[in-house]
């Protein structure tokens, strides 16, 4: 092989590895931007209280894991756990149930 071809292979490794490594911090880039905004969304929607309900427990960050239910018929109210349904109770241990 001559000089001149050695030469030039070196400057296309040079080359390739420059723009490989241009390449691998524009990805870390990009990731990291998108990271950045998953989390900022994740921030507002945890302390906006969209998707809040009144199972909630207001002044806390802490969700309750149960989904109120409206009976259309009755106008009673129920809710809902992954282990099932039960009725929504009052202060005093009546169901609810209609326009109260």
């Amino acid at each position: 092989m001559s000089l001149s071809k050695a030469r030039m292979n070196e400057s296309g490794h040079a080359t390739f590895k420059a723009n490989t490594r241009w390449l691998a911090s524009q990805i870390t880039k990009q990731f990291m931007l998108l990271f950045a905004i998953v989390v900022s969304v994740q921030i507002v929607y945890h302390f906006s209280g969209i998707g809040r309900d009144s199972t909630d427990v207001p002044d806390t960050l802490s969700r309750s894991g149960l989904k109120p239910l409206v009976d259309n018929m009755t106008g009673c109210q129920y809710l809902e756990t992954k282990h099932g349904v039960t009725p929504r109770l009052d202060s005093t241990g009546v169901p609810m149930c209609g326009e109260e």
